[in-house]
């Protein structure tokens, strides 16, 4: 076997071995994951972005729901409108996946409880998320994120204690 036929098998059982870990992933959707993958790439351009309260776009800055919408608008599934994370919570336990724990493309809610909302974040993977966050409604300025250092970053799912729920966007209906 000449050594471009060679290449040819280990190539080809390379992308079985992918087809297999993307089938094991997501129950066989490879297209749910391609895009979950790609909605991670492009959250991931926006780390350091200043976080401004009411925020919701890459020039000016984001708050945590105007981040997570201009992520789930890469996928197609941003609910219209400006939504706060209360919203976005309402909004997805309608439409999407209730989850037991967080995973790759989910979204995790953090408040009080159901009816108190108060944060939105995006899983990257099972421990880690990407938000906007770190300011709060005094955080108008980038003046104002910068000192108080508030930016999109990746953190781990369990840095705050007031975790609600864990909602997967896409329904299983689609």
């Amino acid at each position: 076997m000449g050594s471009s036929a060679a290449f040819k098998v280990v190539e080809d059982k390379a992308e079985n071995q992918e087809d297999e870990a993307k089938e094991d992933y997501q129950g066989g959707d490879g297209e749910e994951v391609e895009l979950i993958e790609v909605a991670i790439d492009y959250a991931m351009q926006f780390v350091g972005i200043p976080y401004i309260w009411g925020g919701n776009n890459p020039v000016e800055g984001f708050d945590c729901s105007g981040f997570v919408q201009e992520v789930l608008a890469s996928m197609g599934l941003d609910p219209k409108g400006d939504q706060t994370a209360q919203a976005l919570f309402n909004h997805f336990l309608e439409h999407g996946q209730l989850l037991e724990s967080p995973e790759a493309g989910s979204l995790v809610f953090y408040g009080k409880d159901a009816s108190k909302i108060s944060h939105v974040s995006f899983c990257i993977n099972e421990w880690q998320i990407i938000e906007a966050g770190g300011g709060g409604r005094n955080c108008r300025t980038s003046q104002d994120a910068a000192a108080a250092g508030a930016y999109v970053r990746v953190r781990s799912i369990d840095a705050r204690a007031d975790i609600v729920s864990c909602i997967y966007p896409f329904s299983l209906e689609e």
